[in-house]
């Protein structure tokens, strides 16, 4: 929401638009990440813009292609803003933890306190929840495809699952994933109070 809010207030800024479509592609959106970057081109005032508008678009490409985060590159600029000819490019492949993987195992579901909440790029959680006869460590690949919904409160604020879901209680559901590092891959959340 702040990047749309960030491109209304300056809609002829390109690297809003890289930045929409870079966030699209971490909630799996790769169509609309394609879409953001095509038009982006419109905005493109010199090579070096246009370089990393074709650079995030061959990436959203080979996302939707592939369906998953398995491999994809990110983009990195740097430099002054004011010196835009001297911003340089890196590329860096980006592989993900844990398979990436249907949700077809055995479902299991675990109330518990959630613990030690780790996020990695783009939207890869892990955590543990300590239940009252053994914890589970577990995970997702994208975050923002996890149902959350809370039972007996309601949220005070727009919560950051990488920050404010430490020390909760909750019911997790989730399935059995080939990774025997973890106990399973998260298919939901359910906060209480």
């Amino acid at each position: 929401m702040m990047n749309l809010h960030a491109i209304q207030l300056d809609r002829g800024n390109v690297y809003y638009r890289i930045n929409a479509g870079t966030v699209l592609m971490a909630m799996g959106k790769y169509d609309e990440a394609v879409a953001v970057l095509k038009n982006a081109f419109v905005l493109a005032k010199d090579p070096s813009e246009n370089r990393l508008i074709q650079i995030n678009l061959d990436t959203a490409q080979r996302m939707r292609e592939a369906g998953t985060h398995t491999n994809f590159t990110t983009t990195v600029i740097s430099g002054e803003p004011a010196t835009l000819a001297s911003r340089t490019v890196v590329e860096a492949e980006v592989k993900p933890k844990h398979p990436v993987e249907d949700s077809n195992g055995a479902k299991h579901e675990v109330l518990g306190v959630i613990r030690h909440v780790e996020c990695s790029y783009p939207s890869v959680m892990d955590f543990m929840l300590e239940g009252t006869k053994k914890s589970v460590a577990l995970y997702t690949n994208n975050y923002y495809k996890v149902d959350v919904s809370a039972l007996g409160f309601e949220p005070k604020k727009e919560m950051n699952m990488c920050h404010d879901i430490e020390g909760m209680k909750a019911r997790v559901e989730y399935a059995d994933s080939s990774d025997k590092s973890v106990d399973g891959q998260v298919l939901s959340i359910e906060l209480r109070e």
